[in-house]
């Protein structure tokens, strides 16, 4: 998980103004950038990820390099004849209440928020201030390459919580179906945006716990992502592959 600072670009006082204000909406700590590294920033106020506001686009600063906001493949996966992997065992309908859990930088809830109707809504969990921030002022202001991703990004609302906590919050039934993609312990030719994901991932395996909330709170399923193996004491009523090395499990409730 991330300790996070808002700055700006180094030489860019003009732009102070908004990053305080990020600052103000997020909780995390303004610091002026100055003429410090990034490497001495994180030194200095142990945060291993800056929130950097920019006029090219606000990211995030990590270790690894920069992470903006885009939409990653999603414009490809609905490019298929049939539909992705995920919509089909979530079995989207048009007027679905669908909870993301572990939301990241949002290219599922993209994916499965296109295949809802006006009358659907996707809502998106993630537990650090400085991603959760990154996406929803993406899902608002980024120019996506289709129609269609952009109206799914209307229908998609971020939330800043764990998710155990907000599935505690939840009533029963409160969502057709509930997703989690846990963070892989490995990744199979990991693109460097996705290595910087790393620096937000929760290292814990997805606990039993948030299964059983997820359960409570699912009307028609709980949906999992994973690789083969990595789920063993998790029982599926059914499991669809995609690209052979990625698996969607279905729990039906």
């Amino acid at each position: 998980m991330n300790a996070g600072v808002v700055t700006t670009p180094r030489k860019r006082p003009d732009l102070e103004g908004r990053a305080r204000a990020k600052s103000a909406e997020t909780g995390l700590p303004f610091v002026p950038r100055d003429d410090l590294s990034f490497s001495s920033l994180a030194e200095k106020y142990g945060a291993p990820v800056a929130f950097v506001v920019s006029d090219e686009g606000d990211f995030l600063l990590t270790a690894g390099g920069k992470l903006f906001f885009h939409e990653n493949t999603a414009g490809l996966r609905l490019k298929g004849k049939k539909p992705d992997a995920l919509v089909r065992i979530m079995d989207v309908r048009p007027d679905d209440r669908i909870v993301d859990c572990t939301l990241g930088i949002g290219c599922d809830a993209l994916v499965v928020a296109a295949a809802l109707g006006d009358g659907g809504a996707l809502v998106g969990v993630e537990v650090s201030a400085a991603l959760e921030a990154l996406v929803r002022d993406g899902l608002r202001a980024h120019v996506f390459s289709t129609p269609r991703l952009a109206a799914a990004a209307t229908r998609i609302t971020t939330v800043r919580a764990d998710h155990r906590d907000f599935l505690r919050r939840c009533g029963a039934k409160s969502f057709d179906v509930v997703y989690f993609d846990p963070m892989f312990s490995e990744t199979v030719a990991a693109s460097p945006a996705i290595r910087r994901l790393r620096t937000f991932a929760e290292n814990a395996p997805l606990s039993g716990e948030a299964v059983e909330l997820a359960r409570r709170a699912a009307r028609r399923a709980v949906v999992v992502k994973g690789r083969r193996g990595c789920f063993d004491r998790l029982r599926f009523d059914e499991i669809v592959t995609s690209g052979g090395s990625v698996f969607y499990g279905a729990i039906r409730v």
